[in-house]
Parts: C-alpha cells; sequence; structure tokens
C-alpha cells in the first residue's frame, strides 16, 4: 500500500492532525476473507480512499502555514486575532466531513462476516452437546456469537430499521429461518448438533464449511467420541498461541532492527515486508504494523526502548 503524506510529516503537524482525525487517523482496512453471507470488501476500500484523500488535503493546508501558525493550532481554548483566523481558516477545510466519518466508520461486518477479530472458535464450540438458536445463528456463518448475541439479534426482528447494512439483513433473515424451525417456545430453544446436521442435509441450509466438518467428526456415528489426527491438527490457533507469536514478533523487531512501539511513521514494517517478499513470501506492512502493534500491547506500564 502506497505510503500516506502525513506518515512522513514533522511531529507538530501530526499533533494537529491527531487532535482533527482521532483514531480515524491511523485507521486500517481489516483484512477480512469470503464466509457465509454478503461479501464486499470494497466498502472498507471506499472509505479508506477517501480517509486518505482528506487526510492529504489536510497535510497540504498544513504545509502552506507558518511555523507561527501551526503554532497556533496546538492551543486550545478560545484565540482572538491572527490565532482566531488561523484557526477558521483551518476549520473550514473538511471538518464536516471528518466529523461525519468518525461517527460513520464502516461497522466490523460491513464488507462480510469473514473477519479475522471475529472468527468463530470451532474447535471450542463443536464439542457442546447443544446450543441456542442465537449461538447457532452466529456459528452457521462462522462468527462468534458474542458478536451478535440473543438480545441483538431479537432486537434486529423487532425492529426493521436497524437492518441498513446487506449483511445484517441476511443475518436476521437466517436467525428467523432457525428460530422457527428450533425454538420450542418463547426465548426457549435447544438445537442438538445431529438433528441440526440432518436438518441442513435436508434443506440444503448453507453452513460454515469448518462449523459442519468438525461438528460431523464429533456427533455423527461413532466420531462424538473419537476425533481424527487431522481434524486436531487442521485446526486454528486460538488466540493465546496468537498473542505468544506477536510478542515474539515484536520483541524480535525492537532488539535486532530497532523499532520503536507507537511510532506511526516506522520504516521497520516496510522492510520486515520487503525481507519477506525477498524470500518469496507475501506480506503486507499492514499486517505486520497489525502484528506489531498486538505483541508491543503487551510490554510492561512505562517502558522503554533500551530499557
Amino acid at each position: 500500500m502506497a505510503q500516506s503524506s502525513y506518515e512522513a510529516i514533522d511531529p507538530i503537524q501530526h499533533q494537529i492532525l491527531k487532535q482533527r482525525f482521532g483514531e480515524l487517523l491511523n485507521w486500517r482496512t481489516p483484512e477480512i476473507t469470503r464466509t457465509i453471507g454478503p461479501y464486499d470488501p470494497s466498502v472498507f476500500h471506499a472509505f479508506d480512499e477517501r480517509r486518505r484523500q482528506i487526510i492529504d488535503d489536510c497535510v497540504r493546508k498544513l504545509g502552506e502555514f507558518t511555523e507561527e501558525q501551526l503554532e497556533f493550532l496546538t492551543r486550545r481554548g478560545i484565540q482572538e486575532g491572527a490565532a482566531r483566523e488561523t484557526q477558521r481558516e483551518w476549520e473550514k477545510l473538511h471538518s464536516a466531513e471528518v466529523s461525519f466519518m468518525k461517527d460513520k466508520q464502516p461497522p466490523w461486518y460491513a464488507g462480510g462476516f469473514g473477519h479475522p477479530e471475529h472468527v468463530a472458535d470451532f474447535d471450542y464450540w463443536s464439542r457442546m452437546p447443544r446450543f441456542t438458536v442465537e449461538e447457532t445463528t452466529c456459528l452457521s456463518i462462522g462468527i462468534e456469537p458474542e458478536a451478535f448475541p440473543a438480545h441483538k439479534l431479537i432486537d434486529l426482528q423487532n425492529s426493521p430499521s436497524q437492518k441498513p447494512w446487506p449483511q445484517v439483513q441476511f443475518l436476521a433473515r437466517r436467525y428467523e429461518q432457525l428460530r422457527r424451525q428450533f425454538q420450542l417456545q418463547a426465548l426457549v430453544s435447544d438445537v442438538r448438533p445431529k438433528a441440526f446436521l440432518e436438518w441442513v442435509e435436508r434443506v440444503e441450509f448453507e453452513l460454515h464449511p469448518e462449523f459442519q466438518r468438525l461438528l460431523k467428526a464429533r456427533h455423527l456415528n461413532n466420531a462424538s467420541t473419537t476425533v481424527s489426527v487431522s481434524v486436531a491438527d487442521e485446526r486454528k490457533p486460538d488466540r493465546r498461541e496468537i498473542d505468544k507469536i506477536a510478542q515474539l514478533f515484536t520483541a524480535m523487531a525492537i532488539d535486532s532492527l530497532g523499532y520503536v512501539p507507537g511510532d506511526t511513521r516506522s520504516p521497520i514494517p516496510k522492510q520486515i515486508a520487503d525481507i519477506a517478499a525477498g524470500m518469496g513470501m507475501s506480506v503486507s506492512d499492514d499486517t505486520v504494523r497489525k502484528y506489531l502493534r498486538t505483541g508491543a500491547t503487551f510490554l510492561p506500564s512505562g517502558w522503554k526502548p533500551g530499557k
């Protein structure tokens, strides 16, 4: 991904941008994968493209200000005279659109349900003897049930106006299908894996393939007591394992390459991506940054390089 102009500006300009954009300044497009339901990652790309355009416009505008004017913009509170005029000139540029984008960032599911931070732990859930309708709804498309707990799914049924996204419309309709099939009475449901799989086959209900595979392995025939070695070998590492790998990765980047956590202009992520590319591996700069940030969150409070 091409470098944005704000990644190479001086600290004062970066401070001013941070005041205006907040978390939007470092927003990144999630790397989603196709799974069950509507899939349109261009939603994120369009949002990010416009975000970058606005930031680049603001960077160019900051470049037109004198050092004194930049100092005015770092101050908070009501100002008068030249300082006030500078603030007004700065605030005229994209202020309304920035506020809108802060409030209207695409939700995590906007491009599809294959978001890396919401992938279901199929190995854990497939061992359950029964599910609620709400849990089954989420697991059937491959996301953790906590992403859309029962009260949210019920609200979707009762409030059609809350379903502006195709993904949410799809989820609400799927919940209604499962509710009518497996909910015995008001707020009482009992989805047994074997009965669920039989129903899936009978009505040709689209189910996340990994969830379906593990349910079959553990709940059909004799597979409920014996899981093949291949299933255990192929399951995804849990979150704790990913966190440990991220910590090791970040520690090596700090010790060997001089990476400084929190430095938004650090060239290290690109260096690491280039090293991987030289070995025939394709890893984006953003992916490297993601795991460096994850690993850095485990550093002790107050930690500084060299200590």
